[in-house]
């Protein structure tokens, strides 16, 4: 009995220390109910993600990321959570138009995901940020759910300081 008990705190010990280590490198777990990154992340999706300084230097062009929403911008809710899709890099000229982006002046190739859709949406509310010099520090998002996603078309160039990290992996809810 004592080797049966030895034996299971060994492993719950193990555990935690594996836990521990997942937490400290920046491992996170996140649950997001919102549409905008339809089909990629649905709602109820479980995404685990990378969330450190680190991180953020490791990201690539179409990646998922875990970004702050932008302060200071009519219609965006300060300081959410969310997850969106990177499409341009520090200090790349972005252009969008109606069917396509243009990154340095060369049509983006996008992910299936995105092909077919309207890039430019048609709200009044918003006076869009479609044709924007990015920064040394800066990305433009989008969401994969054109229509429903509030992004860098609304928002401009998201500071890298607004980028908490990368997605790698999802859980669908299914799943």
């Amino acid at each position: 009995m004592k080797k049966l008990l030895f034996i299971a705190s060994l492993l719950v010990a193990s555990a935690l220390a594996v836990l521990g280590i997942a937490y400290a490198s920046g491992l996170r777990v996140f649950l997001f109910p919102t549409r905008s990154i339809l089909p990629t992340i649905r709602p109820g999706d479980r995404l685990a993600a990378f969330v450190s300084s680190w991180s953020v230097g490791r990201i690539k062009r179409f990646d998922i990321a875990i970004i702050r929403s932008p302060q200071g911008v009519a219609g965006v809710p300060a300081s959410e959570i969310w997850a969106r899709r990177i499409v341009g890099l520090p200090g790349e000229h972005i252009r969008v138009t109606h069917d396509a982006i243009y990154v340095n002046a060369a049509k983006l190739m996008l992910p299936h995901v995105m092909a077919g859709q309207e890039f430019i949406l048609s709200d009044p509310r918003f006076a869009l940020k479609l044709d924007i010099q990015l920064g040394a520090d800066e990305y433009y998002v989008l969401g994969d759910n054109l229509s429903h996603a509030i992004d860098s078309r609304i928002f401009g160039a998201l500071k890298k300081r607004d980028v908490l990290g990368y997605v790698f992996y999802i859980a669908s809810k299914g799943a």
